[in-house]
């Protein structure tokens, strides 16, 4: 008998092996619930919720007479993001390059599908944003800037899209007509304060029961749906996200929790729980830790329900103007969060200047320790835009650089 296993040792070792291969696929495939090992390659932070959903973006959608199975349509893509390109005005949509004019820009980047700049499960080239191209792609069609403008002219051709200046999608936070409209303005506005939510009864607070929310809600569920927080629940056969899938840190004891609409809405809790404590029963990064140390939550402690008290929901679920009247709580918790210039005009320029709402973003040791001072850094984007409107002749430009030179020289002379 050893003779003969001996003899046919190598034939067994294979046989074993096999099996154990096929079981382990077997197990794969149809009992265990994690099944990333059948990924070719890591996820992206945005799309790693629904990583296991495969036909989310793998459609059979034709695409010049080839199934696209194992590549990814425009469609897939703006089945989730078209809402989101559109009420933020796309900057570079398809149909620019549509145009015979710009036809010549295509030779550089295929700038007519999506997964030209964002291909998936390529971790080692993916950079911010889920940004798949060379740090420098906007160079290509963009090169005239650095050699018209002055204040460009020294700087590397990296620094577009990381200089916190310009985003691909959507550049209107930082627009040179915005940036002029709000060229002198002080740390704190004047009329400092957030905008009245319209509706804000239509639940009760607290509420005794976990309703049908998307009967009165069906907006604002549509909206959840599209951030991380609701993102899975858009698509059949997965379960709500939980912070144990959560890749920035969670606290172990909320790791079982499910993001729906109950998660954060608690029954028998005021909806003020919503914008601060249903947050930190989660969230374990530096950021939120330090939010107590901060001049946003000693507003907040003081009377959650005032014109200044600003929570976590204040900044990263804004309220936004309402397509029927007034403003409303944006539920998409991810639409300004990256690239973070995003919340400038969602968020900060209800309270503050826009050269210190710039200022404070272009900081990341401040954003770490959650804006418990002023910013150390000068965003230098409004005093470019401000010297290039006066070359142009602009005197009213002019006349507020005049004024705050007189200001701060008067500054310096009472120190």
């Amino acid at each position: 008998m050893l003779a003969w296993l001996f003899k046919f040792k190598f034939q067994l070792l294979w046989l074993l092996l096999t099996a154990a291969i096929g079981g382990y696929c077997y197990y794969l495939f149809f009992e265990a619930e994690d099944k990333t090992a059948l990924l070719p390659g890591r996820t992206t932070d945005g799309h790693h919720q629904i990583e296991m959903q495969c036909t989310a973006c793998h459609t059979d959608e034709k695409k010049e007479n080839v199934f696209t199975s194992s590549g990814v349509p425009n469609s897939a893509c703006m089945n989730c993001h078209s809402d989101a390109l559109e009420k933020f005005s796309d900057s570079h949509p398809v149909r620019k390059f549509k145009n015979p004019e710009n036809a010549v820009f295509l030779e550089h980047i295929d700038a007519m599908n999506c997964i030209a700049c964002h291909s998936e499960h390529n971790q080692k080239i993916t950079g911010e944003m889920s940004v798949t191209m060379p740090v420098d792609y906007c160079a290509h069609c963009h090169e005239v800037t650095l050699e018209n403008l002055e204040s460009h002219k020294n700087l590397p051709y990296d620094t577009c899209a990381t200089a916190g200046c310009h985003n691909y999608h959507d550049n209107t936070p930082l627009a040179p007509s915005y940036l002029l409209k709000h060229y002198g303005e002080g740390k704190m506005l004047p009329n400092a304060g957030l905008p009245e939510l319209h509706n804000q009864d239509l639940c009760p607070d607290p509420w005794t029961s976990a309703q049908n929310c998307a009967s009165c809600h069906e907006e604002d569920m549509k909206e959840f749906q599209q951030g991380k927080h609701g993102m899975r629940l858009a698509f059949d056969g997965l379960s709500p996200m939980t912070p144990a899938m959560a890749r920035i840190p969670m606290k172990e004891s909320a790791a079982h929790l499910q993001m729906d609409c109950t998660a954060c809405h608690q029954p028998d809790k005021p909806r003020a729980f919503a914008a601060y404590e249903s947050c930190i029963q989660c969230h374990d990064d530096e950021h939120t830790r330090n939010y107590k140390n901060s001049p946003h939550f000693n507003h907040w402690n003081a009377d959650p329900n005032g014109k200044t008290a600003v929570s976590c929901a204040t900044c990263h679920m804004p309220r936004i103007e309402s397509d029927h009247e007034g403003y409303q709580v944006s539920h998409d918790n991810t639409a300004n969060l990256t690239p973070n210039e995003k919340m400038i005009r969602s968020s900060c320029t209800h309270c503050h200047g826009l050269q210190f709402s710039m200022n404070a973003l272009a900081d990341p040791e401040l954003i770490r320790l959650n804006f418990d001072r002023s910013s150390k850094i000068i965003h230098p984007g409004i005093e470019w835009t401000a010297d290039a409107s006066i070359k142009r002749g602009d005197e009213k430009t002019k006349a507020i650089r005049e004024f705050l030179q007189k200001s701060l020289s008067n500054t310096e002379t009472q120190n």
